[in-house]
């Protein structure tokens, strides 16, 4: 028998070290604790040839005479039984003395919390893991339980049931069942994550619900956040709309009401219990009238979830509206449109208050629907609703980034469509062409529209046959004309289209395609007249070779960076259509503002990019420079070097080391930093410090060199230790395979924290962690420490 010489305040003297075939070579991948601070005592006690072991002398001991005197005992009590078990667990004779009192225990079934825990531990020491469960489970049972007692048994149950066991099903009903009442006790928070993962993966958002209601209700509690994170996966959920439960209302409810949710979660809450029981009635309707009473109760939620986070809740209004999976577009947009005046009040009201920038953000959201179909917040508005703001917000619709809504209506007044018409001079859509046109024409026919929007309206398309197409197909009188005769007459572009026109060919010089750029670019900034200007500049982004392209992008980021404030979200208009239109080389090597990757960039993309863009990473690199001292990075920026830069340079590196290093980087979107993140990047140096991420909390791990001294080996495992042990959720630590291949490491030395942190049960099974892709192989060798 082989004894391990170590001793913890708190608990007996450890059990001897051994071996059991149960569970041999189970994957602990169901708890992040034991596998990470767990995996680390074994792989070290592995690495190390269980350094500090020795044989036990075999000598009589107290357990011997204690077993005897119980059997020959006339009266055998509980204070005997809980005598021989503690004796046994003292002497590291776990097995013998559980063997002893098996059938004492099974005819007597007590109450004591003490003896439960003893009987419990006993049992799990021995290897009999059902049994040393049934013993946990009946302690943690009980309403008054001692608090010492559960703060050590209740994480060491959820360990036995998960790893010991491998019944993940009991663990979660367990949980779902006591976790809410348990979870005050020692570490049992660190399975919070172990628990709503679990609760998600099997759709059952009610107990996800209540699991949250309770920390977000805690008196004492700060919730922290990876609780955030858990709270907007259920709101994802149950924004599918399709939960329409009452027992998972009842939990909403709970959650809404908590004392720390937020208002933007109450509102989200509360919007999803109120839209998510009328959809189906509003299915049923379906060509039917809607009655007010049935409208009354969403329309309110939607007021104050609009008034809590005006663009998210925006969004999530009208995909509440937008909930229906039936076939055709017309169709579907009939039920959309339904009551449409009733259900766009909201958000009339919220563009009659607030600022344009904020307008402009909150028109332009949307959803799509089951079948990819966009619905914007300008496009649910119906006609009237949408003329009844352009007054006032004037400088939205007035510009060449308005946002696309129908404000047309054949059955206006020529007065209105004269007081509408200077403020949408701009707007590059065909119904502003057609307001306009009426106002100057003073009378809605085509004859007398289509030879007004030739002369001033006409830059906004590509073509005389769009033109006529969209007065044609308005609703405006179509007397006396006929649609070919219309387009034949008009279709010669004139002089300066054609000019421009060769300017951009793909075969131009670059000097001329430059000249011509600069032209319509001045035009969409200004007072866009050029026939067809529009398609031009479409044509001259996307036929433009690669050199034109990074000078193109060069022009709109420098102008976009320098824009004030009335014209930076036109310029960053402009500069995103130039991102989305320039390829280089195939559509995978493309730009984007972020925070994600364009779509296949990190596979197939980035080589070309970084290629054809050196000059542009180098502006922007300077920019970033300007920018970090000033104390604010602009994100769009960020994202587009992101995209094009070439991280392994000298430069790049030192750029990034004070970057990361910035009260400004520090301010940026989270999701910012893990896209600087990502592999081809920057790696784990571009996140923030944090506790839960297991890249930051490995980092010296991962960071020692192959020929590591002992000493920093053991430096870098202790600072990583004291993360794990501080952090809110169990973390897997990666590196330790590093580790173990270096066969530097002191067993008696770095063993004794693992266990000292209390990070794992006595008795534990524990396995070394598979680290990921990359980080080497897993050790394969379960053991037991006990």
């Amino acid at each position: 028998m082989m004894v391990l010489g170590l001793q913890v305040a708190g608990f007996p003297p450890s059990p001897r070290l051994r071996r059991t075939s149960r569970g041999q070579g189970r994957s602990d991948r169901s708890d992040g604790s034991v596998r990470s601070v767990g995996s680390i005592a074994a792989l070290l006690l592995l690495c190390c040839g269980v350094t500090g072991l020795s044989p036990a002398p075999v000598v009589a001991s107290p357990l011997d005479d204690k077993i005897k005197a119980f059997g020959e005992a006339t009266t055998q009590t509980a204070e005997a039984v809980g005598d021989v078990l503690k004796t046994g667990l003292s002497e590291k004779r776990s097995a013998e003395a559980y063997a002893a009192m098996k059938a004492w225990l099974a005819a007597n079934p007590t109450d004591s919390q003490a003896l439960l825990v003893y009987a419990g531990r006993t049992a799990q020491y021995a290897g009999e893991m059902t049994d040393a469960a049934s013993f946990y489970r009946k302690l943690l049972k009980n309403q008054a339980l001692n608090d010492q007692l559960a703060a050590d048994v209740v994480p060491a149950m959820y360990r036995l049931l998960i790893n010991n066991l491998g019944d993940v099903n009991a663990a979660y009903l367990f949980m779902r069942e006591d976790g809410n009442r348990l979870r005050r006790y020692g570490r049992a928070r660190q399975f919070d994550r172990w628990f709503c993962e679990q609760a998600l993966q099997r759709g059952d958002l009610t107990a996800l619900a209540e699991r949250l209601a309770v920390i977000y209700g805690s008196a004492t509690e700060t919730p922290t956040a990876a609780d955030a994170e858990w709270v907007d996966a259920l709101l994802n959920a149950v924004e599918t709309y399709e939960h329409n439960r009452e027992d998972l209302f009842v939990a909403l409810k709970k959650l809404a009401a908590a004392p720390k949710t937020t208002p933007q979660t109450r509102a989200r809450l509360e919007w999803a219990i109120a839209v998510t029981p009328v959809i189906p009635e509003l299915i049923k309707l379906f060509g039917k009238d809607i009655p007010d009473d049935l409208l009354a109760g969403p329309l309110k939620a939607a007021s104050a979830l609009l008034a809590a986070d005006p663009p998210l809740g925006a969004r999530l209004v009208v995909k509440g509206w937008t909930r229906w999976r039936q076939g055709d577009t017309p169709s579907f947009f009939r039920f959309v449109h339904a009551r449409r005046d009733r259900k766009a009040e909201p958000f009339i009201q919220l563009l009659q208050q607030l600022p344009p920038e904020q307008a402009r953000t909150v028109l332009a959201s949307g959803s799509q629907d089951y079948q990819g179909r966009w619905v914007s917040v300008a496009s649910f508005l119906s006609p009237a609703q949408v003329r009844s703001v352009i007054p006032r917000l004037a400088m939205i619709f007035n510009s060449i980034d308005a946002p696309y809504a129908e404000f047309w209506d054949k059955d206006m007044k020529v007065e209105e469509a004269k007081a509408l018409a200077p403020h949408l001079a701009r707007n590059p859509h065909g119904h502003a062409a057609l307001i306009r046109a009426y106002a100057m024409a003073g009378t809605n026919t085509v004859a007398a529209m289509v030879p007004v929007m030739m002369k001033s309206e006409r830059w906004r398309f590509g073509n005389a046959q769009s033109v006529v197409g969209t007065a044609w197909n308005s609703g405006c009188d179509r007397t006396g004309t006929k649609e070919g005769d219309l387009v034949k007459q008009f279709e010669p572009q004139g002089e300066r289209y054609d000019q421009i026109k060769k300017r951009v060919a793909k075969e131009s010089a670059s000097q001329d395609r430059m000249t011509a750029f600069s032209a319509l670019y001045q035009e969409l900034r200004g007072n866009p007249a050029t026939p067809g200007l529009l398609s031009l500049w479409d044509e001259v982004i996307k036929q433009a070779p690669s050199a034109d392209q990074e000078k193109i992008l060069q022009k709109l980021v420098a102008d976009f960076v320098s824009a004030p404030a009335a014209m930076i979200g036109a310029q960053q208009h402009l500069l995103g259509q130039a991102l989305g239109k320039i390829e280089f080389g195939n559509a995978y090597a493309r730009l984007t503002f972020g925070p994600d990757f364009a779509g296949g960039w990190d596979r197939w993309g980035y080589d070309n990019v970084r290629k054809s863009l050196p000059g542009l990473a180098a502006d922007l690199g300077k920019l970033l420079r300007q920018q970090m001292a000033a104390g604010t990075i602009s994100e769009p920026v960020f994202g587009i070097w992101l995209h094009c830069v070439v991280p392994g340079t000298p430069e790049a590196k030192a750029l990034f080391g004070e970057l990361a290093k910035s009260a400004a980087y520090a301010k940026m979107n989270p999701a910012y930093h893990n896209m600087a993140a990502h592999s081809l990047l920057f790696g784990a140096t571009a996140l923030k410090p944090s506790l839960t991420d297991s890249r930051v909390v490995s980092r010296e791990l991962l960071e020692l060199p192959s020929d590591a001294p002992a000493a920093a080996v053991e430096a870098a495992f202790t600072s990583v230790l004291a993360r794990v042990t501080q952090a809110p959720v169990p973390v897997t630590v990666y590196g330790l395979q590093k580790v173990a291949a270096m066969g530097q490491c002191t067993g008696s030395l770095l063993v004794q924290p693992v266990l000292a942190a209390g990070c794992i049960s006595r008795g534990a099974r524990v396995r070394a962690a598979c680290d990921p892709p990359g980080q080497g192989y897993a050790i394969g060798q379960t053991m037991g420490l006990d």
